[in-house]
C-alpha cells in the first residue's frame, strides 16, 4: 500500500488481516480520515490503531525510543483488551 493511500483503505485492510495499524501523522480531515474512520466503523472486535504522540523523538531519543517500544509491546500482549477502543496513543 501507498503512503497516499486513502485512510479508510489502510484502516480496512488492516482490519481484514488482522494487522495493527501504527501511524504518526493521520488527520481527521472528512469523511474518510482514520478519525472519521475509526468512529464510524469500529466494532467491539476492532484491533485498535496505535498513534505515535512524537514520531521525531522516537528517531531522536533514545530513552523515549525505547519508552514507546515498551508501551507497544505491552499492549500488544494483552491486545484483546484493546479490542474496541478505537486509538491508542503511545506513549
Amino acid at each position: 500500500m501507498s503512503r497516499t493511500s486513502p485512510d479508510v483503505l489502510l484502516w480496512q485492510t488492516c482490519q481484514d488481516r488482522r494487522i495493527v495499524f501504527v501511524t504518526a501523522n493521520r488527520n481527521d480531515e472528512g469523511p474518510e480520515s482514520l478519525e472519521s474512520t475509526i468512529r464510524s466503523r469500529t466494532t467491539a472486535e476492532s484491533l485498535p490503531v496505535f498513534t505515535l504522540a512524537s514520531y521525531q523523538r522516537i528517531q531522536h531519543e533514545r530513552n523515549y525510543a525505547r519508552l514507546v517500544a515498551e508501551k507497544m509491546l505491552e499492549y500488544l500482549l494483552d491486545i484483546e483488551k484493546y479490542y474496541g477502543t478505537g486509538r491508542l496513543y503511545v506513549p
